[in-house]
């Protein structure tokens, strides 16, 4: 799912810049999913709760490590251009 800015008459879309509280209000987002996820188990077979057991470790675990690498890049991409 992708979000569409739309400029509305006489306005300007101005650029998304990035902040320390919209990283927080992410991990909140994050928060929410998995509480939704856990609140549903009861509701679901026994098959499905296997099946989503084994996809919920790989997503974590698979999503931490791109985010960890995509930041030690950005960390070593600035350092490489003020060196």
């Amino acid at each position: 799912m992708s979000t569409v800015i739309r400029k509305q008459e006489n306005s300007q879309v101005l650029p998304f810049i990035p902040t320390r509280q919209t990283f927080e209000a992410h991990l909140q987002q994050l928060a929410a999913v998995e509480q939704k996820v856990i609140s549903e188990l009861p509701l679901l077979s026994e098959e499905d709760i296997r099946e989503r057991r084994g996809k919920a470790k790989s997503i974590v675990v698979g999503t931490g490590w791109r985010i960890e690498c995509a930041c030690d890049y950005e960390l070593w991409r600035r350092a490489d251009r003020s060196g």
